[in-house]
């Protein structure tokens, strides 16, 4: 594999305690760029109070930071062949961390620097993921890589749990702003081990082509034209703006389709296994990210818990997430993978269904649980996707899979974050609130049953020998 040999030569240097500084960097840079899409959740209530909007505005903080992650996904493959793994991940890092020092600075002044904040936010998450996802294999045996997704694994799911505990602490304490605090530390620690600790993971410097910049601009409108519609839908402008949107979609897919070196490869789709894996991706994102978006407004609203509680009803679930995760790698790769992938989207579907039976009279142990049951869940089925995936691409596309992967998932949780919000305004308006979370949650339940569909149509991938 790509920088295997510099990795070896490191090692051979530095002891085998270059690995775990190398994996402790990557991890940290992941785990604040998922983070920072999920923490600002426990402060929207105070949000929408500070700014006096309502739902459908309010999560525009969350879609722009994910449409924003969407789009710099694809250029991460690009990025990597043309700076190389270290300078492009600290980079990104640093990005990171001066847009969160905006937010929590300069965001109160108006809700449009906000949003620009967040977007600045997103864009450099997007890189910092697959960046790390693709760093982390040459760090593992060639017969681990579902252990090396456990471990990245960690970074993605580790995040919704911590980060919303700690920011809704600094909610409490500090206000709304202080929620942006939370990716400092993590965020400089990631750039200073980047700058001491990760091998270089040499680029080809100038002899790589820009990306295809109509096919940025193509994407970048579909996602902002179909993420604005959904919110307003109703409205003169909704319809032919979502319309213009999805015709944007249609066009950058066909544009890929004749590119040489396109952002993201159609052929990847139709690869035996890696379409339906990207499939699976899409909803897992929706439902990670819709039900993290769903819970802590479901404990603020419905049952009058503090942003800090709120918080810390993800935390349980976080603890189970990481006690399965290497249990999900190593069953990752030793037996068939959609068997574990089905397992873990019914697991998580049946955690869902649960909040959607809850209400204000619920205990919050019984919702911590529900959440805990779904994190089970999502151990058994991230480390087996990305695992089982990677060893089903060829190895000249390792770098468009992981931004591919991505990509899915990432869109998934734009997409399943705005339709909640869309449909929780909706209900807000019109009928009861609660009906809207039993519904929403309920929604997120029935697409990851559905979502077994594509798991199995993944082919078997036979343990390494």
């Amino acid at each position: 594999m790509i920088w295997r040999a510099e990795v070896d030569a490191r090692i051979a240097a530095e002891g085998t305690s270059f690995r775990w500084r190398a994996i402790a960097t990557l991890l940290l840079g992941t785990f604040v760029a998922v983070m920072e899409g999920t923490v600002v959740n426990v402060a929207l209530p105070a949000i929408q109070r500070e700014f006096g909007i309502g739902y459908a505005t309010a999560q525009v903080l969350a879609t722009a930071f994910l449409a924003a992650t969407t789009v710099t996904m694809l250029m991460a493959p690009w990025t990597i062949r043309r700076f190389g793994l270290r300078r492009a991940y600290g980079v990104a890092v640093g990005c990171l961390l001066l847009a969160s020092l905006m937010a929590a600075l300069v965001g109160h002044l108006h809700f449009s620097i906000l949003v620009v904040c967040r977007i600045l936010q997103g864009a450099a998450a997007g890189l910092i993921q697959p960046i790390a996802m693709v760093g982390l294999l040459p760090l593992f045996p060639p017969n681990a890589h579902g252990r090396a997704m456990a471990v990245y694994g960690l970074g993605i799911v580790l995040a919704p749990a911590i980060g919303p505990v700690v920011g809704g602490l600094l909610v409490d304490s500090l206000g709304w702003s202080g929620v942006f605090l939370v990716a400092v530390p993590p965020s400089a620690a990631a750039w200073y081990g980047c700058r001491r600790y990760l091998y270089e993971g040499r680029g080809e410097e100038a002899s790589v082509r820009l990306p295809d910049l109509p096919s940025l601009a193509l994407i970048s409108f579909a996602l902002v034209a179909v993420l604005t519609s959904v919110p307003t839908f109703g409205s003169e402008s909704a319809l032919p703006l979502l319309l213009a949107g999805l015709v944007a979609g249609v066009c950058f897919v066909l544009r890929q389709r004749r590119l040489a070196d396109p952002l993201l490869n159609p052929r990847l789709f139709s690869a035996p296994g890696v379409g339906a894996g990207l499939g699976v991706a899409l909803v897992y994102g929706a439902g990670l990210y819709g039900s993290t978006y769903l819970i802590p407004l479901f404990a603020q609203h419905q049952l009058n818990a503090s942003a800090f509680a709120a918080g810390l009803l993800l935390l349980p679930g976080g603890a189970a997430l990481a006690a399965i995760l290497p249990l999900g790698g190593t069953l990752a790769d030793r037996i068939e993978v959609r068997k574990v992938v089905v397992a873990g989207l019914l697991c998580f579907a049946g955690g869902s269904g649960a909040l959607a039976l809850s209400g204000s009279s619920t205990a919050l142990i019984w919702v911590a649980t529900w959440v805990v049951l779904g994190r089970i869940g999502l151990g058994l089925l991230i480390p087996s996707l990305n695992g089982g995936v990677m060893r089903l691409a060829d190895p000249d596309d390792l770098n468009a899979v992981t931004a591919a992967m991505n990509f899915s998932r990432q869109l998934g949780g734009a997409l399943g974050i705005v339709l909640l919000a869309a449909w929780l305004e909706f209900s807000s308006a019109r009928y009861d609130i609660a009906w809207g979370f039993t519904l929403g949650f309920a929604m997120v339940a029935g697409l990851f049953v559905l979502g077994a569909i594509p798991a199995c149509r993944i082919r078997r991938v036979d343990a390494p020998v």
